[in-house]
């Protein structure tokens, strides 16, 4: 440190300024984009086939502990300038440091406070050093995390192509798997090599070439690239510190996963353990007028409100492109003939909605509802194709009520789950 406590030590790490500058403005907004992820997720899922979905998921998560790292990282980082100036500030008003003959305690606990005692200047140093590092550290972790998940989404696309126009009878996911294993497997295989046997290599052997030729390739991918100069620096001058960014990277995956509003995420009843789908049990997420923030996006029936009061009933459906066209085919084989001509016609969207009310089954009470009057449209609150069916306010007596829908089951669409059950009172 410099003589003069009013004066930085010229050890001071000179970016101090931009760090406390980029974490100020970005920690909150980082706070914000889980969130926003989140909902832009769940407006693509129900336009995707199963695979898509799943695919789409993985890469949402690493998308989301990498948001997440970045804010930890910069909320820590905040944390430890905020000391930093305050020792600073202390150091400048009381450069002599304290004045031990103050201190009121017994001449042994004197004695270890003095031994144990470090100097202001050491302190402010260290903790300097140390938010630099946490700050590189943040940095490194978010650009390894995105470029993760840049690198899934491109190779989820691919797969995606490949499924629906390639010769190869395989899906989507076989050739993701395919894909992942052609893009890892020869850095993986490259750098096993070198490790176990790179001393019986020759220098300017083929083999010694290829494996150079592989890992350069690899080595040169921008994020890993971007990752590998932050990392290696701090990684090789702290390798003890491997175990704390092993665990901070775990935590913000456990702290994305806690704080996810994903719909796999939702609200249940633990005090008296329901059954599932019961009609004694009323769900939030059936109401439009209580569904809060992401959970607009659930793919499930909505009407307006619990109470019915002296209009009419629109119970909405949502269908998912992955789920109920195959049902539909599968229990309406009037529709083989429409698919075949893919022609909008009059006649097709009759046929279509007329299998929608058979299949989807639509009742109160028990009671089949008349399904004549079914209408597609498109939900305003979160964007959902689906059917539209107004049930008339004179049928329902006063009390509670339960309006049922058939669900359909998430594998293969091909059978039902227990239907969604909505209370309705009058």
């Amino acid at each position: 440190m410099s003589d003069d406590p009013n004066t930085l030590s010229r050890r001071t790490t000179p970016t101090w300024e931009v760090e406390l500058l980029l974490s100020g403005a970005l920690v909150f907004s980082l706070l914000n984009l889980p969130t926003l992820l989140d909902s832009a997720v769940l407006q693509i899922l129900p336009s995707l086939s199963s695979e898509l979905v799943t695919g789409l998921t993985l890469v949402s998560v690493y998308l989301r502990a990498g948001l997440v790292a970045l804010a930890m990282a910069f909320v820590l980082h905040l944390m430890l300038r905020v000391y930093w100036v305050a020792l600073v500030g202390v150091n400048s008003v009381y450069p002599d440091g304290p004045r031990w003959e103050r201190v009121k305690s017994g001449v042994h606990g004197l004695a270890m406070r003095k031994r144990n005692w470090v100097t202001l200047s050491v302190r402010i140093e260290t903790v300097d050093n140390a938010a630099s590092l946490v700050f590189a550290s943040g940095v490194a972790m978010g650009v390894l995390m995105v470029s993760l998940s840049f690198m899934a989404g491109a190779l989820l696309f691919l797969s995606d192509l490949l499924g629906r126009y390639s010769m190869l009878s395989l899906s989507t996911q076989a050739w993701l798997i395919v894909l992942l294993s052609a893009t890892f497997a020869p850095a993986i295989l490259a750098g096993l090599i070198d490790y176990f046997f790179g001393t019986r290599i020759l220098a300017d052997g083929r083999l010694a070439k290829a494996i150079v030729a592989i890992l350069t390739v690899y080595d040169r991918f921008p994020g890993v690239r971007y990752f590998n100069v932050l990392a290696n620096t701090i990684g090789l001058n702290l390798p003890k510190r491997l175990l704390l960014f092993v665990i901070f990277m775990l935590s913000a995956f456990a702290i994305s996963e806690l704080s996810t509003s994903r719909p796999t995420r939702q609200p249940h009843l633990q005090i008296f353990n329901t059954q599932q789908d019961s009609p004694w049990v009323s769900k939030p997420r059936h109401y439009r007028d209580q569904r809060r923030g992401t959970q607009k996006f659930f793919a499930v029936p909505t009407i307006a409100s619990r109470e019915l009061g002296e209009s009419a009933l629109d119970l909405f459906v949502p269908l998912l492109a992955d789920r109920h066209p195959n049902v539909f085919f599968k229990h309406c084989p009037e529709l083989a003939e429409f698919a075949q001509a893919n022609q909008p016609t009059l006649a097709r969207d009759r046929a279509w909605l007329s299998c929608a009310g058979r299949v989807l089954t639509p009742s109160l009470d028990g009671v089949k509802l008349n399904t004549d009057d079914l209408l597609y449209t498109v939900d305003a609150q979160s964007g959902f194709e689906g059917l539209l069916l107004r049930v008339p306010n004179h049928i329902f007596t006063k009390g509670r009520h339960v309006i049922s829908v058939q669900n359909v089951a998430d594998e293969d669409a091909l059978e039902f789950l227990a239907p969604f059950q909505i209370v309705v009172f009058r």
